[in-house]
C-alpha cells in the first residue's frame, strides 16, 4: 500500500534527521523549547541540512502504527521580534505547513504486523524575512523559518520532530531537518504574504514524501 510504504519511510528519515549548522552559539537565547533537549542533537555526516539524535537500541521497524499528534505552533520570541512579517501571518504560514502534512500524511498510519505504538510530534516555531535573519541558522533550534527580503536569498523551512514510546513514555528520537525553497520571489512576498508562499509549502510537503520514499528504498 503506497500511504504504508510512505508512512514507514517517514519513520525511516523524520525520525533520524535533523538539520545541520555550522555552531550553535548562545542555544538559549533562541530556541523554542519544544524539544525536552537539545544537548544530544548532532550534525549528520556530510549533510548540512540535517541535525539528529536516537536514543540506544531504538528500531523504527519495531513499531506497527504511527500516530501524528497535531502540529504545534511555537513561535520563538527572537525571531517574533526579528521578523517583518506580523504574528498572524507568522502563525498563518505554519498553520498551512501543519494542514499539509496532515493531507498527506494523516494522523495514524498501520506500518507493519507489530501492535507497539510510536507517537511523532512535530513543531513549527518562528518565521523571518530579512538577510539579516539568516543569522538565526546559527541558533539551534529554530524549527520554521522562512526567509526572504532579498532576491538572492534562498527561503527555508524548519522542522522539528521528537518520537515518543507510549509504552513506556520514552523519547526515543529527536530531530531538525531544514528544507531549501528556492522559488518564492520576494517582492511577490511582500505584495501577496501568505498567498505567495502557500504554493512553495505545497511543494516542500510534496517533496518531504519522495524523499521519505526514496530513503525508505534505500534501507
Amino acid at each position: 500500500m503506497k500511504l504504508k510504504f510512505i508512512t514507514s519511510s517517514i519513520i525511516a528519515t523524520a525520525l533520524f534527521s535533523m538539520m545541520g549548522c555550522s555552531s550553535a552559539p548562545d542555544v538559549e537565547d533562541s530556541h523554542s523549547g519544544f524539544l525536552s533537549s537539545y544537548d544530544q542533537l548532532k550534525p549528520v555526516k556530510d549533510d548540512e541540512n540535517f541535525l539528529r539524535w536516537r536514543a540506544d537500541g531504538f528500531n523504527p521497524k519495531e513499531y506497527g502504527t504511527v500516530e501524528f499528534e497535531p502540529t504545534q505552533v511555537i513561535l520563538s520570541d527572537e525571531l517574533k521580534k526579528e521578523s517583518s512579517l506580523n504574528i498572524e501571518t507568522q502563525k498563518e504560514l505554519a498553520e498551512y505547513f501543519s494542514e499539509k502534512m496532515v493531507s498527506e500524511f494523516g494522523t495514524e498510519q498501520k506500518v507493519g504486523e507489530s501492535t507497539k505504538v510510536l507517537q511523532l510530534k512535530t513543531a513549527f516555531t518562528g518565521i523571518t524575512n530579512s538577510k539579516e535573519d539568516l543569522a538565526a541558522w546559527q541558533y539551534l533550534p529554530i524549527t520554521f523559518i522562512t526567509t526572504a527580503g532579498f532576491r538572492d536569498d534562498m527561503p527555508m523551512l524548519f522542522v522539528e520532530f521528537e518520537a515518543i514510546d507510549p509504552e513506556t513514555n520514552v523519547i526515543v528520537s529527536q530531530a531538525m531537518q531544514r528544507i531549501v525553497m528556492e522559488t518564492v520571489d520576494p517582492d511577490k512576498l511582500n505584495e501577496m504574504g501568505v498567498d505567495a508562499i502557500k504554493p512553495e509549502i505545497d511543494k516542500a510537503v510534496a517533496k518531504l514524501r519522495k524523499q521519505f520514499e526514496q530513503s525508505f528504498e534505500e534501507e
